[in-house]
This record gives structure tokens, C-alpha cells and sequence, in this order.
């Protein structure tokens, strides 16, 4: 088995964690250090944390690389993170994952889809490695949560519901909102038990709607929700069931 790593998230979690901060005269003038020796050690022991625990023979990462179709999305993606910086030496340490690793990179598509469709299409090949939870439930099979170190057990049905959870709440980590007014005590209220897709979408298209907001809406939300558009060769968008 082979350990597939949505690596965007090591990045970050090891650039940050490993950073220095200087307050130079208490007046929000900071600087920014790291060591980026350190950063590489932490991140070649992370990956042979992950493979260990998931019991895989190797491993396979991914990372985002240039274009996104979600940004041409009308209702905005990832917006919250423009002008917010990323870790020192983080161009440096993406370059040398590339180059020193086995690693991949995703274009036109986040690592996220791409490791999903990967997981999907080839069930008993990969263990699914990430944190963020869109990738984690919305793919069936056996995960490996590298953030809490715990595994997670994902069905076909609660793959499949989980996206529509995801439309009816939204993600304020990738910046977009879901449906006015429903957290997740009431959109688990709204779906629980139903696995139907027709059923689902009729239930998230009326919440909307008596949120005064439109079908239309639901759709565009849902496709910065669903990982599963990337078809191997493009993206297809998502569609209402029976379209």
C-alpha cells in the first residue's frame, strides 16, 4: 500500500511551526525566520511518521500547483486568504519537496481533488493521508488523519453526504459561506440519516431558497464543496442529480 499525502497542509504545518518571530520594538514590526534544514528534517520525519502508522510500504505526495478552476467561481474562493502570508522559506522548501521527494504536483485542480480521485480509482492501492476533513469525508475507504494522528472510517453514503453537509454549512478555512443562518447542529438536523442525492439536493435547494438566496447559489456552492469533479483527464463540473 502506498501512503497518499495531501502534502499542502505539511507544508504549512511545518513552516509555521518551525518559524522564529522578532518583535523589534513592540509596535508590530516583526520579523520572520526559519532554518530551513530543520523544516526539511521535520517534514522527511513526518512522512516516515505517516507511512509507519498507516503501515504502508512508501508513499506519494501531492502538492497544489498553478490555476484553480474554483477561482473562476462567482461566489469567490479562498478570498479570506489574499494578502496572508505564508511561512518563511516556503517557496524554498515546496522547491525542494519536488525536487527531493516523490512528489507531484496537481494542475488547474488542488492537491485535494487530485488525491481523492486517486483514492477513488484506485481503492486498494492508496491509504488517504490529509487533514482537512472535505478531503477525509467525502472519499470512502479507510483514512489517516495526519493532523490528529487518528484514523477514519468513511462509507459510499456518508462520502456522498458529506458534500451536501458541506454546501448546506460552508468552510470558512477555503472562504466561502454556505447557507445563512445553518451551522452544523442544523444542517445534521436537515440531512441526517438521508442518503438519497435527489432527496439531499431537494432539501439543501429549499433551505436556500427560504433563505431568499437561489438555486443557482446552491449549485455554485456546491461546486466549491464537491471533490469529486476532476475526472482524470478535466473538470467536469457538478450538476444536480438527474441532470
Amino acid at each position: 500500500m502506498i501512503a497518499l499525502i495531501d502534502a499542502d497542509s505539511l507544508l504549512y504545518k511545518v513552516g509555521f511551526a518551525l518559524e522564529d518571530t522578532i518583535d523589534w520594538d513592540c509596535d508590530d514590526n516583526y520579523s520572520h525566520y526559519s532554518n530551513l534544514e530543520k523544516q526539511q528534517q521535520s517534514i522527511k520525519d513526518k512522512v516516515n511518521t505517516i507511512v509507519k502508522a498507516t503501515g504502508c510500504d512508501s508513499y506519494e505526495l501531492w502538492l497544489t500547483g498553478s490555476g484553480n478552476f474554483r477561482e473562476d467561481n462567482p461566489l469567490g474562493y479562498k478570498q479570506n486568504r489574499v494578502g496572508v502570508r505564508k511561512p518563511t522559506d516556503f517557496s524554498e522548501l515546496k522547491k525542494w519537496l519536488i525536487d527531493n521527494m516523490n512528489t507531484k504536483v496537481a494542475v488547474g485542480i488542488e492537491a485535494d481533488d487530485m488525491v481523492v480521485y486517486l483514492k477513488d480509482n484506485n481503492y486498494d492501492k492508496y491509504i488517504l493521508c490529509a487533514i482537512d476533513k472535505d478531503v477525509l469525508y467525502q472519499t470512502e475507504g479507510i483514512h489517516y488523519d495526519y493532523g490528529r494522528e487518528t484514523t477514519v472510517t468513511i462509507n459510499k453514503d456518508e462520502a456522498i453526504w458529506f458534500a451536501y453537509y458541506q454546501t448546506l454549512v460552508g468552510d470558512a478555512i477555503d472562504g466561502y459561506k454556505g447557507c445563512p443562518g445553518i451551522g452544523k447542529v442544523k444542517a445534521t438536523n436537515l440531512i441526517e440519516g438521508i442518503y438519497d442525492e435527489v432527496e439531499l439536493w431537494k432539501i439543501v435547494v429549499t433551505t436556500y431558497l427560504d433563505k431568499g438566496l437561489t438555486e443557482e447559489d446552491a449549485i455554485n456552492t456546491m461546486r466549491l464543496a464537491c471533490m469529486k469533479q476532476y475526472n482524470g483527464k478535466g473538470v467536469t463540473l457538478w450538476l444536480p442529480p438527474g441532470h
